[in-house]
C-alpha cells in the first residue's frame, strides 16, 4: 500500500513533509550551547530536516535538536509550550513517514500520538492534518488494518475541513479502503469493488469532470483524480468485466477504454507525470481490438505505441499482441464468423 508516497513529501507545516536532513555544523550531542540546538532546530526546520534518518552518521534534525534543548533548560524554554507541541508533531511526523526511508512506519504508535495530539490541542493549526493522518494510519496499519474505521474518518475529515487541500486525496483514500479491505472476521465479504468504483467516479466528477478541470486545479487535486480514473479503469477492466457477461461486460469494458484513453491525453501525461502510460495504453488498444470489436483502432494505439517506445520492455509484447490479432481475424474470415 504505497499510493500515499505522492503525499510523503509534505508534512510538518500542515501538509504532508518528509525529512530530508541537511544536517548542521553541530551534530555532536556534546557540541555547542541550548540555544545554539535551539537554533539549529530552527534551522534544520526551514531546510526541511525534520527529523534524523536512521543511517550511519545521518545529521541531527530538528525533532533531535528541540528535544536536546527542552532536556537543557527544562520550563525555562523560550515559548516552552509551542516548542513541546511541535515536537509532538514532529514525532508524529516521523512515525507516519519512517517506511519511506526505513521500510516500516509505526502506524500503531502514531494513531496514539494522534489521537493524544488531538486530545490535547484540538484548536491547533494542524488538527485537519492530524484528523487526516490518523485515518492514514488506521488503513495503513498492515498488523491491524481496520478500513471502516478510516473510511469513517476520512468522511469526518471532508465533513468538517470541506475547503482543505487534501480532500480530493481523502475522497481517493475512501476509494482505496473499499478497493482493498481484505476479507475477514469483521469483512467476510472481502473488497467493495462497486463501492470503489462509485467512489471513485465521485470524485472525477466533481474534481477532474474535463481536462481543462484538471489542468487549472491544485497538484494534489490533479494527482488524486489521475488515480481515481486509473484505479476505476483497472477494477472495472481486470475486476467486473471479467466476471461479467454479454452486454453487461461490453458496457464495463467500454468505460474502462474510456477511462484509458483519458489517461493517454497530454494533461496527465505530459503534465501529471503520470507513470504507467505503456501499461494503460497497451490495455486501451487490446480493449478496443478484442473487447469492444475495433481492432483496426486498437492496432492503431498499439502501433503508436510501438514506434514511441520500440527500446521498451513492452515492445515485444505489444508487436505479439498486433500479430495474435491479425491472426484472430484471419481466422475468423477464414470461418465466415
Amino acid at each position: 500500500m504505497s499510493a500515499l508516497r505522492h503525499i510523503v513529501a509534505m508534512l510538518a507545516a500542515g501538509l504532508f513533509a518528509v525529512a530530508m536532513a541537511a544536517g548542521c555544523a553541530r551534530d555532536a550531542a556534546d557540541e555547542g550551547t541550548p540555544e545554539d540546538w535551539l537554533e539549529d532546530g530552527r534551522h534544520s526546520e526551514r531546510e526541511g530536516a525534520y527529523y534524523q534518518e536512521q543511517r550511519e552518521n545521518a545529521p541531527l534534525g530538528a525533532l533531535e535538536y528541540y528535544e536536546k534543548y527542552l532536556d537543557a533548560v527544562g520550563e525555562r524554554a523560550q515559548e516552552r509550550e509551542q516548542l513541546v507541541r511541535k515536537v509532538q508533531w514532529l514525532r508524529i511526523v516521523k512515525l507516519m513517514s519512517a517506511d519511506h526511508f526505513q521500510g516500516k512506519a509505526d502506524y500503531a504508535a502514531a494513531t496514539r500520538a494522534l489521537e493524544e495530539f488531538r486530545r490535547a490541542y484540538p484548536d491547533d493549526d494542524r488538527a485537519a492534518m492530524a484528523l487526516f493522518l490518523l485515518a492514514v494510519a488506521k488503513e495503513s496499519d498492515v498488523d491491524r488494518p481496520a478500513m471502516a474505521e478510516a473510511i469513517a474518518l476520512y468522511r469526518r475529515f471532508i465533513a468538517d475541513y470541506p475547503e482543505h487541500d487534501l480532500v480530493p486525496e481523502a475522497w481517493l483514500r475512501i476509494g482505496h479502503c473499499y478497493e482493498f479491505d481484505l476479507r475477514g472476521p469483521e469483512n467476510p465479504g472481502g473488497p467493495k469493488l462497486q463501492e470503489a468504483v462509485d467512489t471513485y467516479t465521485a470524485l472525477i466528477e466533481q474534481f477532474g469532470p474535463t481536462d481543462e478541470a484538471v489542468a487549472a486545479a491544485p497538484l494534489m487535486t490533479r494527482l488524486a483524480v489521475e488515480q481515481a480514473i486509473y484505479n476505476k479503469a483497472t477494477i472495472l477492466d481486470l475486476h467486473l468485466a471479467a466476471k461479467a457477461e454479454g452486454h453487461e461486460a461490453a458496457v464495463l469494458y467500454g468505460q474502462a477504454a474510456e477511462c484509458y484513453r483519458r489517461l493517454t491525453g497530454p494533461v496527465f501525461f505530459d503534465q501529471v507525470r503520470f507513470t504507467k502510460f505503456q501499461f494503460v495504453t497497451f490495455r486501451l488498444g487490446t480493449l478496443l481490438a478484442e473487447k469492444l470489436g475495433r481492432p483496426e483502432e486498437g492496432k492503431r494505439v498499439l502501433r503508436g505505441m510501438a514506434d514511441r517506445w520500440s527500446d521498451s520492455p513492452w515492445f515485444g509484447r505489444v508487436k505479439a499482441k498486433i500479430e495474435e490479432i491479425d491472426r484472430r481475424a484471419a481466422e475468423s474470415g477464414a470461418t465466415g464468423r
